[in-house]
């Protein structure tokens, strides 16, 4: 378990920018705040790339294991 979850982190910390924040909230839950989007559509693309990323298999040698993951956003308007 605690590899699965060190090998999301580090897909989750490669797949957003660096200014971008990454974070554990408990057991298998995670956070990321993107800032300063471009464009509205940006947060889709972002999303889709992390959602790509997490659904890859994760391979540990002697067990081969596919995660399956769910995304929610939230958006904040300056406005």
């Amino acid at each position: 378990g605690d590899l699965l979850i060190t090998e999301l982190a580090r897909r989750l910390r490669e797949a957003v920018r660096p200014g971008d924040l990454v974070g554990r909230l408990s057991g298998d839950r995670f956070v990321v705040l993107l800032s300063d989007l471009a464009r509205p559509g940006d947060l889709a693309m972002v999303a889709e790339r992390l959602l790509q990323s997490l659904r890859e298999s994760c391979d540990f040698g002697t067990e081969l294991l596919v995660p399956t993951v769910s995304l929610g956003c939230a958006v904040r308007s300056e406005e």
